[in-house]
């Protein structure tokens, strides 16, 4: 069913959702105390300065420029006359004294990052009163961004916080129903059974939180014009009078009575679920198999074809694609390629994070394996020409220029050194 399959991937799209939240808030933090490195850097504050770029360096140790900052700075410490040791001592107490302030003025967020600071420069300094400032600061910073409706900041926080020493009763459950709420909002638009389901969970837990109320209702009442539109009458009558039930409206009233006196008359056609409508966590997962993700086509035999599923290092598994196989990820993000097996659409595809639905590359039964530049720019695939000829050609992901015959072969793989392999 169409509905299915603009759906096929949507946990995975939600979960990547949140993840780029997450990492643009750790960009933007790197970013501005970055500068503030160059700035004390270049004002010959090098003690302070090793300070800022230490702490970027921990928010993304791939940081150059940081790596950078920090080597000059530790080439300007060694420079000075008075001893490194009593330098650092100096930087220590400054920082010391900033945080205390900061603390003091109930500024939260930047004493914690002033004392993490520290702890990173000098890990003896004023032990117990640093781990008390901080564990206090991290959870009122985390406390108030949540009561700022900044939810992702808020759990951030609360996580740091948790780290140093368990939280209260309080910010347990706040933090819990906050990342509950991420999650489920997350998959809207994106995969609306699931995000119904997240919601009904929330819901049941606190059904005043936020405007949860409102947001299941949302849900559930898309999801059933999605098959209403289709008109598959069953389940919208379903949803429709899941909605009914958190408050009336007549047109609502009228599409499910629609939906109802259609379904009972009706034979409808099975729903098979297909693979992306649910996430299955693994209690075990391969040995050695501690990061990354892993793409793979399974056999299905209730479609006598393919579905491309994932498995990542923390133990989801997740349904990706129907009617796929020869999956690829592509090199510079979470974006995934396949081949389509589909009787209609058959040829390339991809999901890409923040996408609703598969987005189709091109359209020819006689395309196969797919695979990406380490940029994400272009893909290579090979076509078969008949008389057992394959031929490996090259195009532009966004389409902008025709395709490029690039070799005889089949079998293509662009590795992350830009050289691109084939058999044949």
């Amino acid at each position: 069913m169409a509905i299915v399959l603009s759906v096929a991937g949507g946990a995975y799209i939600g979960l990547l959702r949140g993840e780029r939240v997450r990492e643009q808030e750790i960009e933007e933090l790197a970013a501005e105390h970055y500068g503030i490195g160059v700035e004390r850097l270049q004002a010959e504050d090098y003690g302070r300065a090793r300070a800022e770029f230490t702490y970027v360096l921990d928010l993304d140790p791939n940081h150059e420029l940081a790596q950078q900052g920090l080597a000059a700075a530790e080439a300007g410490i060694a420079a000075l006359p008075t001893p490194t040791v009593e330098t650092y001592e100096v930087v220590a107490a400054d920082l010391y004294a900033e945080a205390v302030d900061r603390y003091e003025a109930e500024d939260w967020q930047e004493a914690a990052t002033t004392l993490i600071q520290l702890r990173k420069l000098d890990a003896e300094h004023e032990v117990e009163s640093v781990e008390e400032m901080l564990f206090t600061s991290l959870y009122n910073a985390g406390m108030a961004l949540l009561e700022a409706d900044r939810m992702e900041e808020g759990v951030f926080y609360l996580d740091q916080a948790a780290a140093l020493r368990p939280l209260d009763a309080e910010a347990t459950v706040q933090r819990d129903l906050a990342a509950r709420y991420i999650t489920a909002l997350g998959l809207w638009g994106a995969d609306w059974e699931s995000c119904i389901h997240s919601f009904a969970e929330l819901y049941d837990l606190a059904p005043n939180y936020r405007d949860v109320a409102e947001r299941l209702r949302g849900a559930q009442l898309a999801y059933a014009d999605a098959w209403y539109l289709l008109g598959e009458m069953c389940p919208a009558e379903d949803y429709y009078s899941r909605a009914l039930k958190m408050g009336d409206d007549e047109e609502i009233s009228e599409k499910r009575d629609a939906a109802t006196e259609y379904c009972a008359v009706a034979t409808p056609t099975p729903i098979v679920s297909v693979a992306g409508t649910h996430v299955i966590t693994l209690t075990e997962i391969p040995e050695g198999f501690n990061y990354g993700r892993l793409a793979y086509p399974v056999y299905n035999a209730q479609t006598y074809s393919y579905d491309v599923w994932a498995l990542f290092a923390d133990g989801r598994l997740m349904g990706m694609a129907a009617d796929a196989d020869q999956p690829c990820w592509v090199w510079s993000n979470g974006t995934l390629g396949f081949r389509d097996l589909s009787a209609f659409t058959p040829g390339l595809s991809m999901i890409v994070p923040g996408e609703d639905g598969p987005r189709q590359l091109m359209q020819n039964g006689s395309l196969a394996s797919p695979t990406f530049s380490p940029d994400g720019a272009r893909v290579a695939y090979a076509s078969y020409y008949g008389g057992g000829d394959w031929r490996i050609l090259i195009a532009p992901v966004d389409g902008s220029e025709d395709p490029i015959v690039h070799a005889e072969g089949k079998g293509p793989a662009w590795g992350p050194s830009r050289l691109l392999a084939r058999t044949g």
